[in-house]
């Protein structure tokens, strides 16, 4: 990974498991940090989620976001929502830690602005 780059990662609350991320000084643990949630998506310049709801917030700040989608199958089977992520991606989905890499500098590089619109235009009423 490109040594500009430095993920935080803020895991949601009842995820205790941090034994499948290799932390290290690109790769940071802010999860038990006071720091909220709000805050990191303030000075972040990209977004990586999975199924949460925090696209619909970060989706008002114009920066992009990559949805993380490794396991959906899964997800699927243990919870509900209220929408198909697959069909309502507004900019980049990745299925594997490979993609992930790829589209984080896709990300800087390429911003789908019309996706991001279409995204807003469903979900949010701006």
């Amino acid at each position: 990974m490109d040594s500009n780059v430095i993920i935080l990662v803020k895991l949601h609350p009842i995820i205790e498991n941090t034994q499948n991320f290799n932390f290290n000084q690109q790769i940071i643990n802010v999860s038990d940090d006071e720091i909220n949630l709000e805050e990191l998506m303030v000075v972040s310049d990209v977004l990586i989620t999975d199924y949460s709801s925090v696209i619909f917030e970060y989706a008002l700040l114009d920066k992009p976001t990559i949805q993380y989608l490794d396991g959906w199958s899964i997800y699927q089977t243990e919870r509900d929502l209220f929408f198909e992520p697959k069909n309502y991606s507004f900019e980049y989905n990745t299925y594997n830690e490979s993609e992930l890499e790829r589209m984080i500098y896709k990300s800087f590089e390429q911003r789908d602005l019309i996706g991001k619109e279409r995204f807003k235009y469903q979900f949010l009423s701006i």
